[in-house]
This record gives structure tokens, sequence and C-alpha cells, in this order.
């Protein structure tokens, strides 16, 4: 089973995708940790890859799509994607290559709520100026740490154009939602909003048993 999860920005789903991935005993997967791994290995695409990186220059799509048809759709093993294709050239060329792959996609798992459910969601983050304390989402305006019952403070700040920047360009014509939607329509593929951890796995293990 191959899932892909696409978010605005990982960290603040990644409890979600470490719980859809316990329930479907599945690994989460990073596009990062490919690259690294396959530059390490000394390969003919690692070493190529490693040229794109030394040079600053942008990979290109075929060239991850190689990657993950090498390292992700390779085996039969349960494997969640983790914000990968960002973008409709990247599905596109992912659809080619999954297309020759004995291991398919079951589905996609997106965060498809709208820009001010997400900015709350960005809103709701807190930490203690004690790093080693543990983090916090709520609605409440002036949580407390439950350590040292210090004030929190937010985690986020909507001011800051990278975090606006995040929101607005997964919603974007050709952002990482328009570049799911299209993988999923060039494959036939199931698209699952994500909700709770339970219902998106239960809606996953629903699907027929070819697509899966």
């Amino acid at each position: 089973m191959k899932i892909i999860f696409s978010s605005p920005f990982p960290p603040l789903w990644s409890k979600g995708v470490s719980e859809i991935a316990s329930l479907l005993d599945a690994k989460v997967v990073y596009i990062g940790d490919l690259l690294r791994a396959e530059v390490k290995s000394n390969s003919l695409l690692g070493e190529e890859i490693k040229t794109v990186f030394d040079s600053g220059q942008i990979l290109k799509p075929d060239l991850v799509s190689e990657l993950l048809s090498q390292r992700f759709f390779n085996d039969s093993d349960n494997k969640i994607l983790v914000n990968y294709p960002n973008n409709k050239t990247q599905s596109e060329s992912l659809a080619k290559f999954v297309k020759n792959s004995a291991y398919r996609i079951s589905a996609c798992v997106v965060v498809s709520s709208d820009k001010a459910s997400i900015t709350k969601k960005f809103e709701s983050q807190f930490h203690c100026m004690d790093s080693s304390h543990p983090k916090l989402e709520t609605s409440e305006g002036n949580p407390e740490c439950e350590i040292c019952n210090k004030p929190m403070i937010h985690s986020y700040d909507l001011k800051n154009h990278q975090v606006t920047h995040l929101i607005d360009s997964y919603f974007d014509d050709n952002g990482a939602l328009s570049g799911v939607s299209t993988l999923s329509r060039v494959l036939g593929l199931e698209t699952i909003p994500f909700t709770t951890p339970k219902e998106v796995v239960n809606q996953i293990q629903g699907l027929s048993h070819e697509n899966v």
C-alpha cells in the first residue's frame, strides 16, 4: 500500500501522519530522506542528484520520479509519502513513472480545509520558553505550560510573510492541492480529505482490494 499525504506544513500534521502510519503499519517517508540516501549510496542516480545539488540548481521532476520509482515504489511495503508532489508538473511526471510500477498509489490523503481553518491551526500552536517542555495546540488565548506554569507563546507569527506564503501557496492554482488533484485525476485515484487518523484509515481500508 502506497499513500500520498499532502498538507500546508508537515510539522503541524506530523502527529496525524504518525497515527495513520501506526494504524496501517506503514513507514512514513520524506523526499529529503530519500534524496540523501540515494546520494550516500554513490549510485549513478545519486551522483546525478549530487551534481544538481552542488550546482545549486533545482531537481527536475523526472529525476525525483526516478528516485521514487527505485526507493518508494520498489516493494510491497506499506509507505506514506509526505508532501510530494507539490505542483502539477511534479504530479504529471510522477504519474508517468507510477503507471509502469508494480506497486501503485492506493490513495491520496489531503488537508483540504479552507484557508481560515488552516490559519486557525497555525494560531493554535503554542510553546514554552523552555524548549524541553511539551508544545500545546489549543484555542485558549493565554495558555500556561503544564510543567512550569509559565505563560506559553505563539509558535507562529501570522504576520510573518513566510507563514502566509505557506498557506497561500498550498491553495495556489499550481500548488500542492492542485498537484495532488492532477495526480488523482490522471491515475484514477481516491482522494481522501484528512479528518481524523482513524476516519482516514477506515476510508483507505474501505477501498476495493484491487485499488489497495
